[in-house]
């Protein structure tokens, strides 16, 4: 290998041929020369086409290394590989100690002279460029010249200052003042033609669609007191307005009188957007975060009720609020009164109570026996608390009441069925849209019973486990993206049916008014039969 390095090539390696003649012909060996026997040009000998010869071998021959001269033993060829004391490295990645050697030395002070740079001359150019002196084309006309445009516009704005100033100003050109008065007086009149059209029976939806009107043009200057008032007389004659976005505006409007509003206010606020459907989740984070706050100063019980009851209704995520809430009652709740223990809802005491608030709620009730008996109660508190029982029936809740609360219960399912045999209640004729569904099921060649009662729950169209649900804009709630989702009482209604081993088939009473053909009602209602198939079997409870 060392002869290699030096250059010593054994003769058979470092054989070259001589250049032969011109024209005389080369053999195979040959690696010089001017031409071969064709007359090509042959490259130089020291260029890298150069051809070369070489001795032929195999690989597996080991003579092949006979002749090469390395006759080095291998301890002499070590020994000269050791490293010598300059090179030894702490690292295998350190420098070598003569790297360095001599760059040190241009670095020297006499070597070197500070940096300096000159100081710039200060000097600022603006250059303006005004474009609208380019060239327009031919076919654009030019634009008149305006004296007031032509002016610097020092000047311009010198002018108009002193036009705003100017004393002799006309009235004319002021702009016009809001007359508060006016607003006010416009709006007291509106709310009392409201009152006035709910307390003599005037629920026309022509009349109250003119109030709509008049409404949308007021809200603006509206207190938060009057926005209730007028969502309040919209929700009692059941006014469905063709344009949602009127409830909305109610809600957006309210949103700016929070902080300056009083409890009691803000409390008729959720309690009328709760009866109305309207979930507008910003109105009512802002809402709750200010009652939040006011909970320990001027916020009773009932009104901590009604809170909840409005939360429940619309199924408004609030957790601080709710748990601040339960956290004051749960103290109080075995002094409530029994009126007050009628003013929860079942749908607050099933989906906002926590397991230990619904037992003492239970236990209180069951303590003061609330509407039992059952025959000398409104029919609306008899209705509310079988319903209660229902949900508690047939919803799967792991929590154990007492004896006392149970007994309680049963009590109550067994004079509520008692009071079905012997004063049932009285059955409201069938609305005539249900009649058209009914004429379409029997051409289809199926019977039907028109309304039959199941517990506390008339139900229409029967046909074997099956019945006919027709949803309205009541039964969904007004979203700001319009999207039709069911209200917490439609959903308690049609889970406790489905529980109840009946079978619905729900069509919307607006796509239905829409249907000009009976081709096409049937066609929905085999639409409606088969997302009546998707819904999965719930577990039917034996009562």
């Amino acid at each position: 290998l060392a002869q290699v390095v030096n250059g010593q090539l054994p003769p058979a390696m470092t054989e070259v041929q001589t250049p032969a003649a011109p024209g005389a012909g080369v053999g195979l060996g040959s690696s010089g020369g001017f031409g071969d026997s064709v007359g090509r040009p042959r490259p130089a000998a020291g260029s890298g086409q150069a051809r070369r010869t070489y001795p032929r071998v195999k690989p597996q021959d080991p003579s092949r290394y006979d002749g090469l001269g390395f006759d080095e033993e291998l301890g002499h060829f070590c020994h000269r590989l050791v490293p010598t004391e300059e090179e030894k490295r702490e690292a295998v990645f350190d420098k070598a100690r003569s790297d360095g050697f001599g760059r040190d030395a241009k670095f020297e002070p006499e070597n070197y002279r500070p940096m300096s740079l000159e100081m710039p001359e200060v000097k600022l150019e603006l250059t303006v460029r005004d474009t609208r002196q380019r060239p327009l084309p031919s076919t654009v006309p030019e634009v008149p010249s305006h004296p007031l445009r032509e002016r610097p516009l020092r000047t311009t704005l010198t002018a108009r200052q002193n036009f705003t100033l100017k004393s002799s100003l006309p009235t004319e050109a002021q702009p016009p003042q809001p007359v508060v008065q006016v607003m006010s007086t416009q709006e007291l009149q509106l709310i009392e033609g409201m009152v006035r059209a709910y307390e003599t029976g005037q629920h026309q939806v022509e009349l109250w669609d003119q109030y709509a009107k008049r409404a949308r043009e007021l809200l603006f200057t509206m207190t938060l007191e009057r926005l209730s008032a007028v969502l309040k007389y919209f929700v009692l004659v059941n006014y469905e307005p063709a344009d949602p976005h009127l409830y909305l505006e109610i809600a957006n409007e309210a949103a700016h009188h929070v902080q300056e509003a009083s409890s009691e206010d803000l409390v008729s606020l959720l309690h009328w957007c709760a009866r109305a459907g309207l979930r507008d989740q910003t109105m009512l984070s802002i809402v709750g975060n200010e009652l939040m706050l006011r909970l320990t100063s001027d916020v009773s019980v009932d009104m901590l009720i009604d809170i909840l009851n409005s939360y429940a209704k619309l199924e408004a995520r609030n957790v601080r609020l709710v748990n601040c809430i339960l956290r004051e009652l749960k103290p109080v709740m075995q002094d409530l009164s029994p009126n007050q223990l009628m003013d929860c809802l079942p749908v607050m005491v099933m989906n906002l109570m926590t397991d230990s608030a619904r037992a003492q709620y239970l236990s209180r009730c069951a303590e003061v026996n609330l509407v039992l008996p059952l025959a000398h109660h409104r029919p609306s508190s008899v209705r509310q608390f079988r319903l209660l029982e229902q949900c508690l029936r047939f919803d799967y809740h792991p929590a154990q009441y007492s004896a006392t609360v149970q007994e309680w219960l049963r009590r109550i399912a067994e004079e509520g069925d008692q009071l079905d045999k012997v004063d049932p209640a009285p059955i409201a004729p069938l609305a005539p849209i249900y009649r058209d569904v009914g004429e379409i099921l029997a051409d289809m060649e199926i019977d039907t019973v028109e309304t039959k009662t199941d517990a506390i729950f008339n139900i229409h169209l029967v046909h074997g486990r099956s019945c006919v649900e027709i949803l309205s804009a009541s039964d969904y709630y007004i979203t700001p993206n319009l999207q039709r989702a069911y209200r917490a009482d439609t959903k308690v209604r049609q889970r406790l049916l489905r529980r109840r081993g009946w079978r619905l088939l729900i069509l919307d009473r607006d796509d239905w008014l829409q249907l000009t053909d009976d081709m096409y009602k049937k066609d929905a209602i085999a639409r409606a039969k088969e997302e009546q198939g998707k819904v999965a079997d719930t577990p039917r409870l034996k009562q």
